[in-house]
């Protein structure tokens, strides 16, 4: 009887050998993973014990990658003992320290600073080197909202039995709590797949209570839309380590280089911005570059008879920066905080919660506003903003509400005294920035704790965490 071989040996051989592959590529990843594991970036994953929580997160002492986006320097690191951007911390107080628990989003964590330079890190040594025994403990993740550093005070924080606790806030805190709302909300411009993005989500109910609900749509169901999705293939390259590394082959160009791009926001953008006439040669350029890089001699030409302002703006919105992907006309003049909306009174009801958990340890509260002027300077910088006093006012104006409403709530709020710069082509805040920051709630507490620390010594024989 004649073998499989002798019947089809093509196909034998196809066979043998894509089995052969498969073997190979199976024992290359296991190698990888074990002994080279890829750096995880910017969020973590959400199949890990903090990303279930959370909605994403990181192991403990798993290897995460960041990188400046103006100089191009990359920072790896290692994660803590429990998964967080920050030195191993024990729940058990060995030094019998006075413990101040930070929750933040990508501030907190550092997005874009090496670690020592986290603001976090840089007021712990200042404390200490003040001659109290303080710990500066940082629970944060890039993109957290009110919502997630509440979780993440229930499942962790508390543990710590922290003396006071710092909330570091965000405008985008707002938008990020009610992130289900704005979803499902009839009209909304959120693409739905956002109802997905964590495990839980906060609503308050007519009488304005609090109530948490699990998300079902957190774990996105193996439909055949799934399969054939963005979402899919960023799904693979998560947890192969070959597809990471064949991943950083596919980015455009390095951020630090300055290409330009005719993206649809941006056309949109500098239509608004220069009133352009749909004759003009900057249009009919636009139109016709539409979607592809255009080169700066290009620009030049179209622009020999513009204003220098005029040139000025268009090199500008033409750099392909992935900021511009989150521009549009509505959120060109930036408004008023309304103290009656939604994401509001959603957000108070979340930092009241927090105040109640603070008080069962007999912890304080106190709030550190991220966003200042520098930051509004930024987006003026893109023509994101206008430069007006009032856009400026307005886009200030739910840390001006903090200000007000939180002391009468019996929460402290961190005065904004430094610059917290930005880099130029992200708005997350750089090394001069954290030490900004580092420096501001340094002296908040300085006026209001100084009596209270010191009763906390640096003992002689100076603890090392």
């Amino acid at each position: 009887m004649s073998s499989l071989f002798e019947k089809h040996p093509v196909l034998t051989l196809i066979l043998i050998n894509a089995a052969a592959i498969v073997f190979l590529v199976f024992i290359v990843e296991i190698f990888l993973r074990v002994f080279y594991p890829a750096p995880v970036a910017t969020f973590g994953l959400p199949s890990n014990h903090n990303g279930s929580l959370y909605g994403w997160g990181f192991d403990p002492k798993q290897l995460i990658k960041l990188s400046d986006p103006d100089s191009c320097n990359v920072y790896i690191d290692r994660t803590n003992n429990h998964g967080w951007r920050d030195l191993d911390r024990h729940y058990q107080n060995r030094t019998g320290a006075y413990r101040i628990l930070v929750l933040g989003d990508s501030h907190t964590f550092g997005l874009v600073v090496p670690a020592k330079a986290i603001y976090t890190r840089i007021l712990e040594k200042k404390l200490r080197d003040a001659g109290y025994n303080i710990e500066v403990i940082s629970i944060a993740l890039s993109s957290w909202g009110t919502d997630q550093e509440l979780e993440a005070l229930i499942h962790e924080g508390l543990l710590y039995k922290p003396n006071l606790i710092i909330y570091q806030f965000s405008t985008n805190d707002l938008g990020d709590n009610a992130y289900y709302y704005l979803a499902t909300k009839l009209g909304s411009k959120i693409p739905p797949q956002l109802k997905g993005y964590k495990p839980f989500y906060y609503e308050l109910t007519d009488s304005n209570e609090l109530v948490r609900k699990n998300n079902s749509y957190f774990h996105r169901p193996w439909t055949w839309g799934f399969l054939t999705s963005h979402d899919f293939a960023k799904f693979c390259i998560n947890y192969s380590e070959i597809l990471k590394r064949l991943y950083q082959f596919t980015v455009r160009h390095s951020p630090c280089e300055t290409v330009y791009k005719v993206g649809a926001n941006q056309f949109d953008q500098l239509q608004f911005l220069l009133n352009l006439d749909r004759s003009s040669s900057l249009y009919k350029f636009l139109q016709m570059r539409l979607g592809s890089e255009v080169s700066t001699d290009e620009i030049n030409r179209v622009l020999k008879t513009a204003d220098a302002q005029t040139k000025k703006i268009v090199l500008r919105v033409l750099e392909d920066r992935l900021l511009h992907e989150y521009w549009s006309r509505e959120s060109y003049n930036p408004k008023k905080l309304d103290t009656s909306s939604y994401e509001w009174r959603l957000f108070l009801a979340l930092v009241t919660k927090i105040r109640q958990l603070a008080n069962t340890i007999h912890a304080d509260l106190v709030i550190f506003p991220a966003t200042d002027e520098a930051e509004f300077e930024w987006h003026v910088s893109w023509y994101r903003y206008p430069n007006t006093v009032e856009a400026k006012e307005n886009f200030l104006s739910p840390v001006r509400a903090l200000c007000e409403i939180m002391p009468k709530m019996g929460i402290g709020v961190v005065d904004n005294t430094l610059p917290y710069y930005r880099t130029r082509n992200d708005p997350h805040v750089t090394v001069a920035g954290n030490e900004s920051m580092a420096e501001d709630i340094f002296n908040y507490l300085l006026s209001h704790y100084k009596s209270v620390f010191e009763n906390y010594p640096v003992p002689s024989a100076a603890f090392k965490p």
